[in-house]
């Protein structure tokens, strides 16, 4: 739902959308949403975040280019906030529970240029905190495979906490982008460290 605001700067009128809350997914059809079944030729790729950079702000601030496809869900993985980040505390990790598990991973699928992709390996650490890999996630127009980072074994520790203002994050992105109420619930009982 948007509301349209209109500004007088001069004689044109400007006009300003704000979105009031998170649409439900939609399969691209509005302002700043990317088609899924836009052609891969290359230039852009698919990446499913889970953790602080569900958050629109938080991820176009790293990479001007990203689009939300929508919200998607990994089944067989859960979410863990053991990777240690620079500054000592817990940061978001998706870690294998098994195809006959029930949980499930919820995050956003955002499409990106690849020339930003650099950019964004670098802020998330591949190689030193993070390794790629790439996932098969299942969204409302259908499965999709996406890149997403995961926690190098040498950088976990079950013992660490998440900042208050990194769990933020997540939850902003969470809400944001409507993920499912227990879900949000249970990121929100989440202990967090000063």
């Amino acid at each position: 739902m948007r509301n349209r605001l209109t500004y007088r700067a001069g004689t044109p009128r400007l006009k300003c959308y704000i979105r009031t809350r998170a649409p439900p997914f939609r399969a691209g059809g509005g302002r700043g949403w990317a088609q899924p079944e836009d052609p891969v030729d290359g230039t852009t790729y698919l990446y499913f975040a889970y953790g602080s950079n569900m958050s629109t702000a938080r991820l176009t601030a790293r990479t001007p280019s990203a689009r939300v496809v929508g919200r998607g869900r990994l089944p067989g993985h859960a979410l863990r906030w053991h990777k240690l980040g620079r500054d000592g505390s817990g940061k978001c990790d998706v870690v294998v529970a098994g195809a006959e598990s029930a949980a499930v991973v919820w995050g956003v699928l955002y499409r990106i240029d690849r020339a930003e992709k650099a950019d964004l390996d670098r802020i998330e650490g591949l190689g030193v905190g993070y390794d790629e890999y790439e996932v098969v996630v299942s969204t409302q127009a259908g499965e999709m495979a996406a890149s997403t980072y995961r926690a190098r074994p040498g950088a976990v520790d079950p013992a660490l906490r998440p900042r208050r203002w990194y769990k933020a994050h997540v939850l902003a992105g969470a809400r944001e982008h409507g993920l499912p109420a227990p879900y949000i619930e249970m990121i929100e009982g989440v202990e967090a460290a000063p």
